[in-house]
């Protein structure tokens, strides 16, 4: 009877996925790979070493064979390399690592794909990418959140969409989203889902609200309150939310990178350049159930878990990068504009000394970091607690502007968008910029600088 359930849920959803690209065709530009039969969405770069990347593909409606060429962009006459071919069935998920490339260098790539039985290869979708920068130099790297996605609510993509161009027009290093990108098809606020098949219609609109975004800038995922992984969500939900993000928007494994992480991708560090980039995981490891309307979480006991704890005292100790950064959903603790709102976690550098953000903040302190970026409360702003820039990066998709009652915060901008930040030698540029379809590359509405430790607004 459960394999008939789960069957019958299995078809369920992949028919709703196929009714929910027909219905974003029109609304969302996700190009001719996303309307082919070969491809239904378009590539997903991720996991780039200093040497290698990963594109992920999602296969059409048609049995295929492909594999990726790729050379350096700078090139003047570009000689092709090539993957390995991958056979994929209709609907199926492939993950092709193209691999002997240069540090700090960026390729351009093409899809190559033919139908099984027919033999005749075309080019079917292509991008570019930068791999991991080893030795210190001057680059930029963009961070949103907070997009939302759910069929439930169809115009979120169309906000995501201009925020994802503006990103992909200004030609990042990398990316990171900081969380709550997808909205649990659950029955509670933050709630898990209710269906194995559910996910997978979630990260199939997030990616298409992304458009071209992650064909063009390697991606790094962070894992917010609405993903479905909360500490209080039953396994069985949290299991089929972390296997399908993980197929989907692959992110580092504890082997990817030097700097380690969890399995599963959840917390995970790297270093690029002379920046050491730190991602954390708060919902995962929190047993208290912290949902909006629960009396059961404390603005107190949100937890990393003694694991991820350990392993982040470890980074922070142990690197030598010249700057330090940390980035997550939300704090660790929360001092809001009221009870419930601090209990959920919002607050920022408000919440600097509640629980265990008190320990995080300490190990910024002793060993460097000179700033932590975080979603979740859906405006952009920026404060600081002892010297140290708390930046909450905006929303990308989300409706809901939260104001001081809700935040705490003394000021706040509310405009949809993301944070450019520019690395160069002792300054790091911090700026929010609008997704403003009419400006390419968006409008710059703040920008800050931050000099070692010493940050300045202008």
């Amino acid at each position: 009877m459960f394999k008939k359930k789960v069957r019958n849920f299995a078809m369920a959803s992949v028919f709703a996925i196929a009714v929910f690209v027909w219905l974003f065709t029109g609304l969302v530009q996700v190009g001719e790979a996303a309307q082919s039969d070969l491809l239904s969405l378009p590539p997903y770069v991720g996991m780039p070493t200093e040497s290698s990347v990963l594109v992920n593909l999602v296969a059409g409606a048609r049995p295929i064979s492909c594999r990726i060429r790729f050379h350096r962009a700078d090139a003047d006459k570009p000689a092709w390399s090539f993957s390995e071919k991958t056979a994929m069935k209709p609907d199926e998920v492939a993950d092709l690592r193209l691999t002997g490339l240069e540090s700090g260098t960026r390729y351009i790539y093409e899809v190559m794909a033919a139908v099984e039985g027919e033999g005749t290869e075309q080019t079917i979708a292509g991008g570019g990418f930068k791999t991991r920068m080893v030795r210190p130099d001057k680059f930029s790297f963009a961070v949103f959140s907070d997009s939302h996605i759910t069929p439930r609510a169809p115009e979120r993509v169309g906000v995501l969409g201009p925020v994802a161009d503006a990103v992909a027009f200004r030609k990042p290093d990398f990316a990171l989203a900081l969380g709550d990108n997808i909205q649990a098809l659950g029955n509670t606020h933050a709630g898990p889902f209710v269906n194995p098949g559910d996910p997978r219609i979630c990260y199939t609109l997030y990616r298409q609200g992304l458009r071209h975004l992650p064909s063009e800038t390697v991606l790094f995922n962070v894992i917010g309150n609405w993903e479905g992984e909360n500490g209080w969500h039953p396994e069985q939900a949290r299991a089929w939310a972390r296997e399908t993000r993980m197929k989907m928007i692959p992110g580092p494994g504890v082997q990817r990178y030097a700097e380690g992480g969890s399995p599963d991708g959840g917390y995970y560090a790297f270093t690029w350049g002379d920046v050491l980039c730190i991602a954390l995981h708060v919902t995962g490891y929190t047993p208290t159930n912290h949902a909006l309307g629960s009396k059961e979480g404390k603005v107190d006991d949100w937890t990393l878990g003694e694991q991820q704890l350990a392993w982040l005292t470890e980074c922070l100790k142990t690197s030598t990068a010249k700057w330090k950064l940390i980035f997550t959903h939300h704090t660790v603790g929360g001092r809001a504009g009221d009870d419930e709102n601090s209990r959920y976690g919002r607050g920022g550098a408000l919440a600097a000394h509640v629980g265990e953000q008190q320990k995080v903040h300490e190990l910024m302190q002793k060993y460097g970091v000179q700033a932590f970026f975080y979603g979740h409360d859906h405006v952009f702003t920026y404060q600081e607690a002892d010297g140290i820039p708390y930046i909450c990066v905006g929303s990308a998709g989300a409706p809901w502007k939260f104001g001081p009652g809700e935040t705490g915060y003394p000021w706040s901008v509310r405009d949809s968008g993301f944070v450019w930040v520019d690395v160069d030698g002792e300054r790091m540029g911090v700026s929010f910029i609008a997704g403003d379809a009419s400006v390419q590359g968006g409008r710059e509405l703040k920008h800050y600088e931050i000099e070692r430790g010493k940050a300045r607004s202008q």
